[in-house]
């Protein structure tokens, strides 16, 4: 049994349906309060409850579970977009892993997330790793997927994901220490569930490259049965074939003239 099935069965008894949803729905109403609480002041309803860690090593505990809750700081059009595919993909995970087992995918993703935001303790840390590492995880599993991109284009969900990995390589390669961490927790959830299976993928697919690559021995199409001198080791000579002998043999031509025909034995006959 794999670390994530022991992990899976442990957190089976209190497993929470419909996570994505709950997650959605409560940056919708967060998003609702601040809309009609605090319209040109956002900062003051969600600052108390944004991941800071120098706030929560000062005692503030609840911003751990708390930021999940903050709605990005988008056009409300590409927010309910954002809250439609979290609800969509994420139903999808769940119908086809099980419940208790998307709660350990988020899971994962939300303890590497929090981990990795103490190496920036004054500075607040965003969800954004809930609807990435979900997409990544919809796309790994369905590539051949479409989006509509913009709510038109049609988009495989393999491209999407091969963008957003070349987005977060460059953001990697350019970004500070904190940044790479911040990165490398975003996709833990990922590389948990799925970084050994693209492993062995990849090393099957190389094998399989390398035989291809490998030229076959050719076999020789003539050879005579007297010397063993081939159309490979010999391509200059000529080779016939006796329909006198057993089996019609082929033979140079050296041999063809001098060779002693194979007969079949007969078989012996008891009186």
């Amino acid at each position: 049994m794999s670390p994530l099935d022991t992990m899976e069965r442990w957190l089976r008894p209190v497993a929470m349906p419909y996570l994505a949803a709950v997650i959605a729905g409560a940056q919708m109403v967060m998003w609702l309060w601040v809309l009609i609480s605090a319209p040109s002041t956002p900062g003051a309803l969600l600052d108390p409850i944004t991941l800071v860690p120098s706030q929560v090593m000062a005692g503030e505990w609840w911003r751990l579970l708390t930021f999940l809750a903050v709605p990005p700081n988008v056009h409300p059009l590409w927010l309910a977009l954002m809250w439609l595919c979290l609800v969509a993909i994420g139903s999808e995970l769940e119908r086809g892993w099980g419940t208790a087992r998307f709660n350990l995918y988020l899971l994962i993703g939300w303890l590497a997330t929090c981990a990795a935001a103490f190496a920036r303790p004054d500075q607040s840390t965003t969800n954004g790793f809930i609807l990435l590492s979900v997409f990544l995880a919809y796309a790994t599993l369905f590539p051949e997927a479409t989006f509509r991109l913009f709510l038109i284009i049609p988009v495989k969900a393999k491209w999407m994901a091969l963008f957003t990995w070349i987005v977060l390589g460059i953001g990697f390669v350019l970004g500070d220490g904190a940044a790479k961490l911040a990165i490398l927790a975003s996709v833990a959830n990922w590389s948990a569930f799925f970084l050994p299976m693209v492993i062995r993928r990849t090393r099957s697919r190389t094998v399989q490259a390398a035989r291809r690559a490998v030229p076959k021995k050719r076999e020789p199409f003539h050879r005579c049965v007297v010397c063993g001198k081939n159309d490979l080791s010999h391509p200059e000579l000529e080779f016939r074939y006796c329909d006198k002998c057993e089996g019609a043999p082929g033979y140079c031509l050296e041999h063809l003239a001098t060779h002693q025909h194979i007969r079949r034995e007969a078989p012996l006959h008891t009186p």
